[in-house]
């Protein structure tokens, strides 16, 4: 089964993005959600887009994880000494590996991500 592995605060969690959580995506957000997430060159997702999609992810594989704990895991992974662009990137990562952008994507998104980290 397709999933990326992600480590946070000493736990592994499996992402994955189905039909059925990126329709509900949709559904929440009005738009497609990869509109809504590869934004622009210049604009970078909201962090409500952010953690949507890292909840989303975490349904597949992760049951019962509530959006409130999807915040917790972020924060955790944010304390683990990441930053936001390492979650772009890191999301980018589940979207090719779900198979909805090609790997040539998740290299654009990437480069992009370490600019903005070095901002």
């Amino acid at each position: 089964m397709l999933y990326t592995p992600f480590q946070v605060g000493g736990s592994e969690y499996k992402l994955r993005l189905t039909a059925s959580s990126l329709v509900a995506l949709e559904k929440q957000f009005g738009d497609n959600p990869l509109n809504r997430f590869l934004a622009g060159e210049d604009k970078v997702p909201e962090f409500t887009v952010v953690i949507a999609l890292l909840h989303a992810a975490l349904q597949p594989l992760e049951h019962k994880i509530t959006t409130e704990r999807a915040y917790e895991i972020y924060d955790q992974y944010i304390e683990d000494g990441n930053t936001f662009p390492d979650a772009i990137a890191l999301l980018v990562t589940v979207l090719s590996d779900s198979g909805i952008i090609p790997k040539s994507k998740t290299e654009e998104a990437t480069e992009k991500n370490a600019e903005l980290g070095a901002q």
